[in-house]
């Protein structure tokens, strides 16, 4: 199973694929635009310096890619089951 963090409220919490896939579309999109404006803040201190685990990069890229990867599936109507 695979975990993704998010900042869904004050705490950080873990979300699975599968409650990823839950999430209404709204909430979708504004979960997107949030890590893609923490994934710039993380870039920004990786390159001054402030930031010292690079691989935070990664894995921030690779919940923007779930994410987009779940509303593309919603516009084509792919149903996923796992």
């Amino acid at each position: 199973m695979i975990k993704i963090y998010s900042k869904l409220s004050i705490n950080k919490s873990i979300m699975t694929i599968q409650e990823l896939r839950q999430l209404p579309p709204k909430k979708l999109t504004s979960l997107l635009m949030e890590k893609r404006k923490e994934l710039a803040v993380t870039r920004f201190h990786v390159q001054t310096g402030q930031e010292k685990n690079v691989a935070k990069i990664a894995k921030q890229r690779k919940t923007i890619a779930h994410i987009k990867t779940i509303m593309q599936n919603r516009e084509l109507n792919i149903e996923t089951t796992q």
